[in-house]
């Protein structure tokens, strides 16, 4: 369900984007992946767990649209792989904080102060919940400047697209196909990680 959303809005996330602007949009899709979130700890119906799920991915789409082009714009050419590869570490290494943080909280909520596992990863949603609007604050310090754009007429500037940057296309569609690749393999293997590891310990 959520990489489905994410899919579906990557496009029209794009294309708000050009138009009203980096932040925002990273605004629009941070305040309601937040209350998603919110909503995950709040319900308990399962079509309704379903569609907060599918909120998850359309509404994450619109950060991950719009993130590396506001640090491409905020950073000269040379400091760009610097930057971009301490993105990627940084969240890979909150990822991993998060999800351990997420584990060991419902276990001691569950273990020490002998709440039910419901109800302890509920207590966990929530405060994940309130680490999203936290992180709601620093967004808003963003400064994005605002570029003027040229007016093009719809035929020409899709001539042009297909004329001028007839190169850059093509690593583009090879880049597409080899993250295609990717994603086929992941979502043959990562949906049945939880099941072997529950099966296995």
């Amino acid at each position: 369900m959520q990489a489905m959303a994410s899919a579906i809005a990557l496009l029209p996330a794009g294309l708000l984007r050009e138009k009203n602007g980096r932040k925002k949009v990273i605004l629009f899709g941070a305040v309601f992946a937040a209350v998603r979130l919110l909503l995950r700890g709040v319900l308990t119906a399962e079509t309704l767990l379903l569609a907060t799920a599918f909120m998850t991915g359309l509404f994450m789409a619109f950060i991950q649209v719009s993130s590396i082009p506001l640090l491409a714009e905020n950073s000269s050419e040379k400091e760009r792989v610097h930057l971009f590869s301490f993105n990627f570490a940084l969240i890979m290494v909150a990822n991993v904080i998060g999800n351990t943080l997420g584990g060991t909280m419902s276990d001691l909520l569950h273990n020490i102060f002998g709440l039910t596992m419901l109800t302890s990863v509920r207590i966990t949603l929530l405060f994940g919940a309130a680490l999203f609007f936290v992180a709601l604050i620093p967004i808003l310090k963003i400064r994005e400047e605002q570029k003027v754009r040229k007016e093009k007429t719809g035929a020409s500037s899709l001539g042009k697209l297909f004329t001028t940057h007839r190169s850059s296309l093509k690593v583009i569609g090879l880049f597409a196909v080899a993250n295609l690749l990717i994603g086929f393999g992941s979502g043959l293997v990562i949906p049945y990680l939880n099941l072997y590891f529950t099966d296995r310990f």
